[in-house]
């Protein structure tokens, strides 16, 4: 085990529906990685991170314990915690800290994946906008 506490940082940049996955590795000790990302539109999101362990018999080469992972936003707000958060964003800027400690003999490894999709506007709005703009038209061709 190390004395302190490895750490790194990760810039994301803007998050979409193409989902940002990327595995990172940790010497074994005690570990907290920051990922910073934004959210550009209202929408859906989800983000996960997993344990990636490697063993050689029953003797863990690559393991990673009390894995975790918490949402902030850019006030440094905690909004969610868990391993597995899914529900609905906001445009603006966001990080996210995995911690845990890498137990294995080559320390641990884990994945993490974030994704947004955007609210869709429903077909019926379209076909709403077109009516009342319709019957604009006819009270104002009514007036004349």
């Amino acid at each position: 085990m190390t004395g302190g506490t490895q750490a790194a940082t990760y810039s994301v940049g803007v998050v979409s529906q193409v989902p940002y996955v990327e595995s990172h590795m940790a010497a074994p000790g005690i570990f907290s990685d920051r990922y910073d990302f934004s959210i550009a539109t209202l929408g859906t999101g989800a983000i996960s991170v997993t344990n990636v362990p490697l063993y050689l018999g029953f003797t863990p080469l690559l393991n990673i314990g009390s894995l975790s992972l918490d949402v902030f936003d850019a006030a440094n707000n905690l909004l969610y915690s868990g391993t597995n958060i899914s529900g609905a964003v906001t445009p603006g800027s966001y990080h996210a800290q995995v911690t845990g400690t890498a137990t294995g003999v080559s320390g641990g490894a884990y994945a993490i994946a974030l994704a947004a999709t955007p609210v869709p506007l429903p077909p019926a709005l379209w076909l709403l906008a077109s009516g009342l703009t319709g019957l604009a038209a006819l009270a104002r061709r009514r007036r004349i």
